[in-house]
């Protein structure tokens, strides 16, 4: 008896995807409620003033993130023949462009890491996911 894959329907593709928005936010929470437990104060600072990154900001941002990346690889595969390849691309350059900003900021330097693991983390979900689900 031989079994043939089922074709992926676009409901169970947008599901996936959608779930891995939301792991993608739950590892950054993750990362942040460590490093604050750890004593990390998430303030940064700099001629415009202080601020600092609460848990609310860091789901919220990774959540809008984690959609921007699933955006653009719908578009991808609207328009391309290689578009898990060109996402796979464009998401570590967006992950590498994303971190030099943090070590201009005025931060201690647990601020500065947990923020580098933060980043890194929505992208270890994120992109293996998203790259994973895309179409061949």
């Amino acid at each position: 008896m031989t079994t043939t894959a089922q074709p992926t329907t676009v409901g169970t593709r947008r599901l996936r995807r959608a779930g891995s928005v939301v792991a993608a936010a739950l590892g950054a929470a993750v990362v942040w409620l460590i490093a604050s437990a750890a004593g990390v104060d998430f303030l940064l600072s700099d001629s415009m003033g202080a601020v600092t990154i609460s848990l609310p900001v860091v789901l919220i941002f990774s959540a809008v993130f984690g959609v921007l990346g699933w955006a653009s690889l719908a578009v991808l595969e609207r328009f391309t023949r290689r578009s898990r390849a060109v996402w796979t691309i464009i998401a570590a350059a967006v992950l590498a462009l994303s971190l030099p900003p943090i070590f201009l900021e005025d931060a201690t330097t647990g601020t500065k890491i947990a923020l580098v693991l933060v980043h890194t983390a929505v992208a270890a979900v994120l992109i293996p996911a998203l790259r994973r689900d895309a179409k061949a």
